[in-house]
């Protein structure tokens, strides 16, 4: 029963996003970047408890959101990434495969909220060029990275956990 539960949960759909919650009401409207000079408590206090962000401390959160573009779409939309990386800020996506057969492919995955799109990350799901992600609810909302930037993001993470690893070994000693 518990199984069935997590499957029904699983593909729900997401509750509509509020407005004021949406990234794209907090961008500069000339770059399309995530305007973190004059929203930057708004954006960090919206992120840091979500899913992904939430690792990251609050000066990092603050400094890399500045580097993200907000993009929506659509249900059944199909998303190109063109190198960059995303992270599913709301909604969801499903990756399907059509390395076996390009007229009946096949569903590998549903990614939603803090699910990485286009980085190794994942196991090469969505960098593999035989998989589509199309979007599986409307305003399904991605915040997209140039590749460079997140690698940088997403290695700061580990510098973090060896830092703790270090500091718990030298309390140790």
């Amino acid at each position: 029963m518990e199984n069935t539960l997590q499957l029904v949960r699983h593909f729900s759909k997401a509750t509509p996003l509020e407005k004021s919650k949406r990234l794209g009401e907090y961008i500069n409207r000339e770059t399309g970047y995530l305007n973190t000079a004059k929203y930057k408590v708004m954006l960090t206090t919206l992120m840091r408890n979500e899913p992904f962000f939430k690792r990251y401390d609050l000066p990092t959160l603050s400094k890399f959101l500045g580097y993200g573009k907000p993009a929506y779409f659509k249900k059944d939309e199909i998303l190109f990434l063109d190198g960059r990386v995303g992270v599913v800020t709301h909604g969801s996506v499903r990756i399907k495969h059509h390395a076996e057969n390009l007229l009946d492919p096949i569903t590998l995955a549903k990614y939603g909220t803090g699910k990485i799109l286009g980085h190794d990350s994942d196991g090469g799901i969505t960098t593999n060029s035989q998989s589509w992600i199309i979007c599986f609810e409307d305003a399904t909302e991605i915040l997209f990275f140039d590749r460079s930037v997140f690698n940088k993001l997403w290695k700061i993470q580990f510098l973090r956990t060896d830092r703790q690893i270090i500091e718990a070994n030298i309390e140790c000693n």
